[in-house]
């Protein structure tokens, strides 16, 4: 009796810990208010991007990760493009993302990025993030 409640709560305790990275790893935009676009790019993707309204304004931020275990981040930047649901072009910021050692790894394969627009934009608007020099 006692072996079989611990089986299942340690089948229970790795599905909830399963289940919730996936969604800690994954798009974080505010429910369907906001649509993300990436522009690829062969050498680095964007991971945990985070969209939040505050004070009538709206901070982006997430990181920038190396594709493959054999490359490494140079010092990069990345535009933040909001567009609203017609097509036009609100704002557009380029922001330098910083570098983080990872722990077992001689080179920077992450970096992070954030900024702040001053207003809030219209539901339905798309954030588009690229990699730019």
């Amino acid at each position: 009796m006692l072996k079989s409640t611990m089986r299942s709560l340690t089948i229970l305790s790795l599905c909830v810990s399963g289940l919730s990275g996936c969604v800690a790893g994954g798009n974080m935009l505010a429910g369907d208010t906001y649509r993300r676009v990436d522009v690829p790019d062969a050498n680095a993707s964007f991971r945990q991007v985070l969209a939040v309204e505050n004070d009538g304004q709206l901070k982006v931020s997430g990181r920038l990760r190396a594709t493959t275990p054999s490359t490494y981040l140079q010092p990069k930047q990345v535009e933040v493009t909001l567009i609203d649901p017609s097509g036009t072009r609100l704002d557009s910021r380029r922001i330098a993302a910083s570098p983080k050692v990872l722990p077992g790894h001689k080179h920077h394969r992450e970096e992070r990025f954030s900024t702040t627009f001053d207003q809030v934009p219209p539901p339905g608007t798309t954030i588009q993030l690229a990699i730019t020099e």
